[in-house]
């Protein structure tokens, strides 16, 4: 078993997330020389930009850019970066005592180990938040440890940086709910997505996602909810930079003949036919015509607009699916369905 394995820096790769010493989240986009200065650096841009100096140029020349922002990027040295730690890890160190050589299982009494293991497998809700998680245990043995009965995990404020780890850790929860990846930094490949995970292998369970705060875009959001998760009743997506509502479908017209049947169609209304509650609160948007799209969600009741850039909330007249029950606190807007009382 793993324990406190932190991921030696040699293994660093760019895309991955890094925590600096003084305790800053960012991602590598950058392993290389520097014109002017010895050795080997790491060019990072961070969560958030007031660490950073500039965006990925020094003396003319441009090692990488940083999205969002000017000046969230600097240099570092190896030795003032973490990796983090194994998911496994970090929950056997935070639900456990932590054991001094722990290795040692004849100093320390099966008895004992198998307490701990009880303790850790009666677990319906682990938080997880800030415990420098950054890869996924791949012995899934490791993993009967947790409860079959685990509903809720809260991942926000980690160094996980692939929905592919997601993916990995998820077959390993079949029952989860409720899940919070908010503040993390996922790579969304469609493609690789597609060939991990069946039509009749999505997480059916999974019934409320939080991806707050991860820079992820509405269409691929969609795309994610598509692919993974049938059963939202609710999706958190505020503060992500999200400046329209486009839904980009070209990242199916690769798939399977086998897929699209399955799916039958990729509209609003199929992929989000259980969603109840949407927030898409403090981003970017500005236009009111994005709102005819979410008028397609005929399941919708709560939309939240709140902290946006909308000089007033407009209702379009082609919104025919859905009427709007009341709008308060500047731009936050509730939806119902036609046929509810209120």
């Amino acid at each position: 078993m793993h324990y406190l394995n932190y991921r030696r820096m040699d293994q660093i790769k760019v895309g991955d997330r890094i925590l600096s010493d003084d305790g800053y989240h960012g991602t590598v986009m950058y392993i290389g020389d520097v014109d002017g200065f010895q050795g080997m650096w790491y060019g990072l841009c961070w969560d958030d930009p007031t660490r950073g100096k500039h965006r990925g140029t020094i003396k003319d020349r441009t090692y990488f850019q940083c999205p969002y922002h000017n000046s969230s990027a600097s240099f570092m040295k190896i030795d003032k970066l973490t990796r983090g730690i194994y998911f496994m890890d970090a929950i056997i160190n935070k639900y456990t005592e932590k054991l001094d050589n722990y290795v040692q299982v004849e100093m320390i009494g099966m008895e004992k180990i198998r307490e701990r293991q009880r303790h850790i497998s009666t677990l319906e809700n682990i938080n997880a938040t800030s415990l420098k998680i950054a890869n996924i245990n791949d012995d899934p043995i490791i993993f009967t440890y947790l409860s079959e009965n685990l509903k809720e995990l809260n991942l926000t404020n980690n160094l996980l940086s692939n929905w592919n780890d997601i993916i990995k850790l998820l077959k390993q929860l079949r029952n989860l709910e409720n899940l919070t990846l908010s503040e993390n930094r996922l790579e969304f490949n469609h493609k690789d997505i597609v060939e991990s995970v069946s039509v009749d292998n999505k997480f059916k369970t999974i019934t409320t996602l939080l991806i707050n705060r991860t820079n992820i875009n509405w269409s691929t959001a969609v795309s994610l909810v598509s692919l993974l998760f049938p059963s939202l009743t609710t999706l958190g997506l505020h503060s992500n930079y999200i400046t329209d509502l486009t839904y980009n479908n070209n990242n199916n017209n690769n798939s399977s003949t086998d897929e699209n049947n399955n799916n039958n169609n990729n509209d609003l209304q199929n992929i989000f036919k259980n969603l109840l509650n949407l927030d898409l609160s403090n981003n970017l948007l500005s236009n009111t015509n994005d709102l005819i799209e979410l008028s397609k969600i005929e399941s919708l009741i709560q939309l939240n607009l709140n902290d946006n850039k909308f000089k007033s909330i407009e209702i379009p007249e082609e919104l025919t699916s859905v009427s709007y029950d009341q709008c308060y606190a500047k731009d936050i807007v509730y939806l119902r369905e036609e046929n509810e009382d209120h």
